[in-house]
């Protein structure tokens, strides 16, 4: 039986026991929703694609920066996994300068990201961005003018840029079981939702506690989540609606979660699906592979990180001839007058030398 089918039917079994004929029976137990979660997300490794938009908020490091929508592209199987977003029109007067008040001069702009991907494939993880820097005359980045590409290797199990691919599985409604250490608590609502609690993490190395919303009538889709670390408001907040049927599989619509890492700032990223497949697209796959294969043009930043140190290389660019030392900065003047002044004393010295030795020739030859 292929392992969507299994799933399903485990799903169907589980409302059949929370149905009105069945109402005096208990909610699943913190070990069963965990086991069900897990099953859904099994297609994360079996193999998914998804397409759809994203509309990214402003960057919090860049007071210039607008909101932005792109449009993604998703697929992973196993331990690869590839993430796409290519620029599709900026959102007018949601920059931060418009909203907070800038902090950069009047009519300086932010670079925006044309094309982003992200690549893991069991070897390394890769960042890759294409940045235009230039504007067109209605005020869009111009794909046709100046660009900068940056790149940035890691390793495989370096997670510092995995948070997008996560994102992405949150706001499906999915993907929160790998995040998940031990359930501590489940209420059954009123209406049918499973309200739980759960020891858990972001990262390896952000944890905190999880709470969810779970709709067991739609696939056990997580509703509404929220991360908890050390602070008394939630570092995470997603919620999502709707539902995509891929035949064996399915997730919500669409999803928005917010981000609270600076306090008393939120960011609000909201995706809408189009297309969520039960299978891998491997052509997809090898086509962001392959960016990471090419050759890369004048001026692109290189970032090497999967080392002790961070080795930063820009094509083309030749380290400058090494020079003889010369005098200190700011003192060449100084350094020009001693050496006067010490060609002056050695000429003194040998006048005077000069001079003795001839007066002593003149005393020899006295009668």
């Amino acid at each position: 039986m292929p392992c969507h089918t299994a799933v399903r039917l485990a799903a169907l079994a589980s409302l059949f026991l929370m149905s009105p004929a069945n109402a005096e029976a208990a909610p699943p137990t913190a070990s069963e929703i965990l086991d069900i979660l897990r099953s859904w997300d099994e297609v994360f490794t079996s193999g998914v694609y998804v397409v759809g938009t994203v509309t990214i908020p402003p960057s919090i490091s860049d007071s210039n920066s607008t909101a932005r929508i792109v449009k993604t592209r998703f697929t992973s199987w196993g331990t690869n996994r590839a993430l796409e977003e290519v620029f599709v029109a900026l959102i007018p007067g949601t920059s931060r300068r418009a909203v907070l008040g800038g902090f950069r001069p009047a009519g300086s702009r932010a670079g925006i990201p044309l094309r982003e991907l992200w690549l893991f494939d069991g070897v390394k993880s890769a960042v890759y961005q294409k940045v235009a820097l230039d504007y067109n005359d209605a005020g869009e980045p111009d794909p046709a003018g100046k660009t900068n590409e940056t790149v940035i290797f890691h390793t495989p199990d370096d997670v510092a840029r995995v948070l997008q691919i996560y994102d992405l599985q949150w706001a499906m409604g999915r993907g929160y079981s790998s995040h998940i250490e031990g359930i501590t608590s489940v209420d059954e609502t009123p209406d049918g939702m499973l309200r739980v609690s759960a020891n858990g993490s972001v990262t390896h190395n952000w944890k905190g506690r999880w709470e969810l919303l779970i709709e067991p009538a739609a696939g056990h889709l997580v509703r509404e989540a929220k991360f908890f670390d050390d602070q008394p408001e939630p570092r995470f907040t997603a919620a999502t609606e709707g539902v995509l049927d891929a035949g064996d599989w399915i997730a919500a619509r669409a999803g928005d979660h917010t981000m609270s890492v600076v306090p008393g700032r939120e960011d609000v990223t909201e995706y809408r699906f189009e297309t969520i497949e039960a299978r891998r697209n491997e052509e997809f796959f090898n086509e962001v592979s392959a960016v990471f294969d090419k050759e890369w043009p004048k001026g692109t930043i290189i970032h090497d990180r999967r080392g002790a140190e961070n080795k930063v290389t820009i094509v083309g660019s030749n380290p400058p001839p090494r020079q003889p030392p010369g005098p200190p900065a700011g003192r060449g003047s100084i350094w020009m007058m001693l050496v006067v002044l010490n060609l002056v004393l050695v000429a003194a010295a040998l006048l005077i030398v000069g001079v003795r030795a001839f007066r002593r020739d003149k005393s020899v030859d006295r009668p």
